[in-house]
């Protein structure tokens, strides 16, 4: 089992790092197998993303799937999506959120700063909304504000 632990973090520092920044925006998604309210936000958010060009955009896609498998599962899981997270500039998610599931945050890609989140209860018609200004912020030469108003998830700044 250590070496699953091992290679999972082996394998996320060495990831290709190409390709980091290259849209405005980065879209993390905490998703799972088991988990319910991801089904609902895929489609939803899927459908919000049709209305931004798809370069505009980065996917990161982090799936916890495995974190039900046992505490050296969860340690494993845990490290390598925190290493992940963090070349991205985006550790504060991890650090805030764990491994709750259901969640997609739309980040500046430059300097990582939170412009907007998802849950399954947002419309797709307010993601895509949310989607735009936070594209027109990010193109900004100040990046690191927030959309007015801030998000929906709890406890994501502050």
């Amino acid at each position: 089992m250590l070496r699953c632990v091992v290679a999972i973090i082996a394998v996320t520092l060495w990831l290709p790092q190409a390709g980091l920044a290259e849209g405005r925006l980065k879209l993390v998604t905490l998703t799972a197998d088991w988990c319910a309210k991801c089904r609902v936000l895929e489609p939803a958010l899927s459908a919000a993303l049709e209305t931004i060009p798809s370069d505009t955009v980065d996917l990161i896609e982090i799936d916890l799937t495995h974190m039900r498998k046992g505490p050296d599962a969860r340690a494993g899981i845990g490290a390598a999506t925190r290493a992940r997270l963090s070349m991205h500039r985006a550790g504060w998610i991890w650090e805030q959120h764990e491994a709750r599931t259901g969640l997609a945050f739309v980040l500046d890609a430059r300097s990582g700063a939170p412009l907007a989140c998802f849950t399954s209860a947002v419309p797709s018609e307010k993601m895509a909304a949310q989607l735009k200004l936070a594209s027109r912020i990010a193109d900004a030469p100040v990046t690191d504000r927030q959309i007015a108003g801030g998000t929906d998830c709890p406890k994501l700044i502050g």
